[in-house]
This record gives structure tokens, sequence and C-alpha cells, in this order.
């Protein structure tokens, strides 16, 4: 295995892994058997676990954070919702275990906290346009763009965490539901 090939199964195994038994139960023991290497192995290319975690950070934020909004605005404000909403959840899903592992860790890892944060932040701001678009083009009648925006993003991101924690159950009723009430409530 040349280096670059096996660091980078090091961090989709510890992914994985930690994905379903959460971070503080993989040993680099249980990797290296794992991937069928002796623990040396991943020594040469990592000073420690910690190392490690903080690659896994590293490679997942960047991969979410790359993917940029891409849904079409076309149709009825109830439409460009649902897509907005399908969008981020294809977000999440692309690399759902490493969200899975942010949402487990995020209480007591200090970047996991801020990697959930910052998606945060990304689903508020693309929630900030799609709002604004829809306002602007008179497909909703909204006097509190802030409020608005506030609430919808709030509420789209806990159904989001609230599925990668639950082993993907599905939410998508209470999305529904929700996204219903939203566009009745500033419906043009």
């Amino acid at each position: 295995m040349n280096k670059n090939n096996t660091s980078e199964k090091l961090l989709t195994a510890l992914i994985e892994m930690a994905s379903q038994k959460g971070l503080d139960n993989i040993s680099l023991s249980m990797l290296a058997s794992q991937l069928n290497i002796s623990k040396s192995t991943i020594f040469s290319h990592y000073k420690n676990k910690e190392e490690l975690v903080d690659k896994m950070y590293i490679k997942g934020k960047t991969l979410t954070l790359n993917l940029g909004m891409d849904f079409s605005f076309k149709g009825d404000a109830k439409s460009v919702l649902t897509r907005a909403v399908d969008y981020w959840h294809t977000v999440y899903s692309s690399i759902s275990s490493f969200h899975r592992i942010v949402e487990m860790q995020k209480y007591i890892d200090e970047r996991a906290m801020n990697i959930s944060l910052s998606m945060e932040a990304m689903i508020k701001a693309q929630a900030q346009i799609v709002i604004e678009q829809l306002n602007d083009t008179e497909r909703l009648n909204i006097d509190d763009l802030d409020f608005a925006v506030e609430c919808f993003s709030t509420t789209i991101t806990k159904y989001l965490q609230k599925e990668m924690l639950d082993n993907g159950e599905d939410f998508w009723w209470q999305e529904e539901r929700f996204i219903n009430r939203f566009y009745t409530a500033y419906k043009a």
C-alpha cells in the first residue's frame, strides 16, 4: 500500500467505525485489525490517535463545506423550500457517517462543536438566500425576514441533526408538515 492510500483508508475506516460505535470506543488496535494492518503501520502515518482524529475532522469539514448550493429556484415557494431541504439532506447524507460523529461528539469535543456550528451557519446563510429570493419575487410575503430565516433554518437544522443521531430514522413527515405551515404562514 502506498502511504497516501493507507492514510485515506485509515481515515475512512475511522469514520465508519466511529459512526457506529462512537469515537471514544475505537482504539488504534481495533482500527489496525479492521484494515488488516499492524498498529505500527498506523504510527508510520500518524503520531497518535489524536492526530488521526484531527485529520478526520479536517477531511470531513472540507468535504462538507465544499458542497455548493445546488437546487432550482423555479416554481412556487413551497416547491423551492422543499428542494432546499432535500438539498440539505443530500449534503448531510453525502458523508452521513462523519456528520453522525459530529453530532455524537459536539458536546465533548470542541472541534465537533465548531463543525456543527459551521453547518448551522451554512444552512442559515443558504436559507436566507432562499427566503429572501422567494420574498423578493413575491412568492412569499414576509414582514420580518430575520425571524422567518431563523425559524426556518433552526427547525430544519434540528431535524437534520436528529436524523443523524437516530440512525437515519425518517423525519420527512415532520419536515413536510413544517414546510407546509411555514408556506401557509407566509404565502403571498
